[in-house]
């Protein structure tokens, strides 16, 4: 099984001919699964992608959570092979953030970490508790141990940077959620029950998968999109696509998305 993850900037991706663009690169990689984010809802994306044999998920049939996001933007399923849709954990904020389904013996997640930044400034006008990215990063880790048959990949917003094989998370914005927050990102990344496919490309030296653009560090490295199993049965492999990614010194003239895409394998 070939599956590919990728964040597709969806602000962008909402333009006919960047959408054109965008599939015309999947289907340049072939894959037989597909795990998007920031698809944008209601654009007609995922109903380009179903006119070249794939069916998709149904991010906009979940509730949105407690408020609306302006951007409307989802994580979705993409499969040429069966697929059946299953609903995402419960407790989410974002429920379509968090897209699910089963395709043979395996069950798959595509999912969005949502940016602390963005989304708790919202909660706090709101009255809400701002604890958004902690939450939804919860719920991916208890998703991956409700069952050794099961792959998650996404944006996860997180973490900066691996450090001596192990993955060093962002610091919370707020101070009661950073032991919360850092324990849940050590067992997600560094568990030994959960396999993290891609943590052997994350090396200082190596090509980011995200460019971290905000400051006060606007040039530092990050590897937003992971790959994670639970399932023992067929190896995995995991290589980012860098070449479908905007390069650092085209800024404004970006290609596709400003992610790379990550391409999972089985035997």
């Amino acid at each position: 099984m070939r599956i590919l993850n990728w964040n597709i900037h969806g602000a962008s991706g909402i333009r006919p001919a960047k959408q054109a663009e965008i599939v015309t690169a999947i289907l340049h990689v072939n894959p037989d699964v597909l795990l998007l984010q920031e698809v944008p809802l209601g654009s007609g994306f995922l109903e380009r992608l179903a006119a070249h044999g794939y069916a998709t998920t149904e991010p906009d049939k979940h509730s949105v959570g407690l408020w609306e996001n302006k951007k409307k933007n989802a994580a979705a399923i993409a499969s040429r092979l069966p697929m059946t849709e299953l609903s995402p954990p419960e407790g989410l904020r974002f429920p379509r953030l968090f897209s699910v389904a089963r395709i043979g013996g395996l069950e798959i997640a595509s999912c969005h970490i949502p940016n602390a930044s963005g989304f708790n400034s919202v909660a706090k006008k709101l009255g809400l508790t701002p604890d958004i990215k902690v939450t939804h990063l919860e719920r991916a880790l208890e998703w991956l141990r409700g069952g050794r048959g099961r792959l998650l990949a996404g944006d996860f917003n997180e973490p900066d940077f691996f450090r001596d094989g192990r993955a060093i998370g962002f610091e919370a914005t707020r101070a009661a959620d950073r032991d919360r927050q850092r324990t849940i990102v050590d067992e997600l990344m560094n568990s030994h029950s959960i396999s993290h496919l891609c943590s052997h490309l994350h090396e200082k030296s190596g090509e980011p998968s995200h460019w971290i653009k905000s400051a006060p560090h606007p040039d530092r490295k990050g590897w937003f999109d992971h790959a994670l199993t639970t399932d023992r049965s067929a190896p995995w492999t995991a290589v980012y696509l860098h070449d479908l990614r905007i390069a650092r010194d085209l800024e404004g003239k970006e290609r596709y998305s400003d992610h790379s895409p990550l391409l999972i394998s089985s035997e």
